[in-house]
């Protein structure tokens, strides 16, 4: 068996070597600026402000759930009042009483 001493006189083996070292630095390049190039595309699409517009039948919507907001209010101050005594007065009984037969007769 013969030993061999490498052959570190041939002049294309730096040529390849530098040869490769500059494709990767070309690649590593072109990949950088892809980053960079999607990472400004995601920044101008974040920056962009969604708008929210409501139909005439939404916003009656809406403004119906404030009544109903409104009304659910007006409900706990009467039961509140109810629980305290404040409601049951002889002329509100009397009112509510003739109110009721009335509906009832119509």
């Amino acid at each position: 068996m013969e030993i061999r001493k490498p052959n570190n006189s041939q002049p294309d083996r730096g040529k390849t070597v530098a040869q490769g070292l500059e494709r990767i630095a070309r690649a590593s390049e072109k990949n950088a600026q892809e980053v960079r190039q999607t990472k400004e595309r995601i920044e101008a699409q974040a920056a962009q402000v969604d708008r929210l517009e409501l139909s005439q039948s939404a916003r009656e919507l809406q403004a119906s759930e404030r009544g109903d907001e409104k009304r659910a209010q007006r409900i706990a101050e009467i039961k509140t009042a109810h629980n305290e005594g404040r409601l049951n007065t002889p002329e509100r009984v009397a009112k509510a009483a003739e109110k009721m037969l009335r509906a009832r007769t119509e």
